[in-house]
């Protein structure tokens, strides 16, 4: 019996055979996302000129993957076991991402284009920025587009302990980094936590140091706009209503994209790209499994897959080598009761506000 039968038969002794998978669906997604971050915090730590700062990512990524290893040993799994139980497919281009098709279609005619051409400086928008509900794939898009473009990503994540700069020396960082951006001859810039530059209202930080810093960062973007001959600045946030608007103008980003839920036809070619090698009791299963899932986010259904293969697994374990039990409505039904769409009703209420507050100038793509 191999350690992931035997962690399986543990979590069965537990809890009903739908908890176990979704046990441990959550321990190996959080194993994955913190040691996704902790690599995240040290390459970060080489971009950083300041000491001081680089010590701080080195401290985040050794906590991050104490985490990791935390969640790692209740698998009672090692690394090599994890990978090969859920290995992370590479990042891929647009056509093999499924969904949002209508801001691929855009981002290639109005992005990829200029960019394949050299025109960048041509294109009539500039900063993109990207907001939606947590899970709809946001990050991904990115990555992908950085893929499509065979550009180099640079995430330009929030700077710790902001308050304590003042504005002199806050300016000064962000030319460091700036100038490090500067050396890439093709390069995508992701702000990920814009809120964390363009702070609607906080007090910790000083209306001079803001200004200052504000000033900075436009200059800096400008400046490299014109060094570089391909250079795109994105962000992506969950929370638009808590950026500032003093971060949309032609300067930082005026090219608004609202992602949304996947819908329907993307669940379906989700589920039936992931789940392609598992039989299922009737061919309806599939169809009416996407109808079910209607406003999960796209990291819910991939959950949602993952505990399904792992409840499969379960079953199949007693048959000849490479054959797989057929999934019953039974078998759905049990593992559907764990599974609940996240709340969202924050985010639909404040992103109303956030556009109507919007300068009339700015028009958003809304999918």
């Amino acid at each position: 019996m191999t350690k992931f039968e035997q962690i399986l038969q543990k979590f069965n002794a537990e809890t009903g055979e739908a908890d176990r998978a979704s046990l441990v669906g959550d321990d190996l997604t959080a194993y994955q996302n913190y040691l996704t971050a902790s690599r995240h915090a040290e390459e970060l730590s080489t971009m950083i000129l300041d000491r001081k700062e680089s010590d701080n990512y080195l401290s985040i990524a050794a906590v991050d993957k104490e985490k990791a290893e935390d969640h790692l040993r209740r698998l009672n799994l090692s690394p090599e076991e994890v990978a090969r139980i859920t290995p992370r497919k590479p990042v891929k281009g647009f056509d093999e991402f499924l969904g949002l098709d209508k801001i691929k279609a855009y981002l290639k005619e109005d992005v990829v284009e200029h960019w394949r051409n050299h025109t960048m400086n041509q294109r009539e928008k500039h900063g993109i920025f990207l907001y939606g509900p947590e899970g709809v794939a946001k990050t991904t898009l990115v990555m992908s587009l950085i893929h499509e473009l065979g550009a180099t990503g640079f995430f330009f994540e929030p700077f710790k302990d902001f308050s304590i700069y003042n504005a002199s020396n806050y300016k000064q960082h962000t030319e460091d980094i700036f100038r490090q951006v500067e050396e890439k001859d093709n390069v995508v810039v992701y702000f990920p936590a814009p809120v964390a530059f363009f702070p609607k209202d906080d007090s910790k930080i000083s209306k001079k140091t803001r200004k200052y810093f504000l000033k900075a960062l436009k200059k800096e973007m400008k400046r490299v706009r014109k060094l570089n001959l391909n250079v795109l600045f994105v962000a992506g946030t969950t929370a638009p209503d808590q950026v500032s608007m003093e971060a949309f103008g032609p300067d930082l980003f005026d090219d608004l994209i609202r992602i949304h839920h996947p819908d329907r036809h993307t669940r379906l070619a989700i589920l039936e790209e992931r789940l392609k090698d598992i039989p299922f009791e009737d061919d309806r299963m599939l169809n009416d499994l996407a109808l079910r899932t209607h406003r999960y986010t796209t990291k819910e259904l991939s959950r949602l897959c993952r505990s399904l293969r792992k409840v499969d697994d379960l079953y199949s374990k007693d048959l000849p080598k490479g054959q797989r039990a057929t999934f019953t409505r039974v078998m759905l039904e049990r593992l559907m009761s764990d599974f609940t769409p996240v709340d969202d009703l924050d985010f639909d209420k404040y992103v109303h506000v956030f556009e109507d507050a919007l300068p009339s100038d700015i028009k958003v793509l809304n999918e």
